[in-house]
């Protein structure tokens, strides 16, 4: 609902969103190894982002 009405509303901020189902799996690729420091890292950055 919230994409459908940035579409509707501002459609050059919707290609600026990301769901959290888009995850890219950072442990596969082996940036991270340790879950604590990812999970810090992501702690850090939401913590600037609007979160719905």
């Amino acid at each position: 609902m919230f994409f459908q009405e940035c579409a509707n509303v501002a459609p050059e901020l919707e290609a600026l969103l990301i769901v959290a189902e888009s995850f890219k799996d950072y442990f596969r690729d082996n940036i991270y190894t340790d879950l604590l420091i990812f999970e810090d890292d992501i702690a850090s950055i939401s913590s600037l982002i609007l979160i719905f």
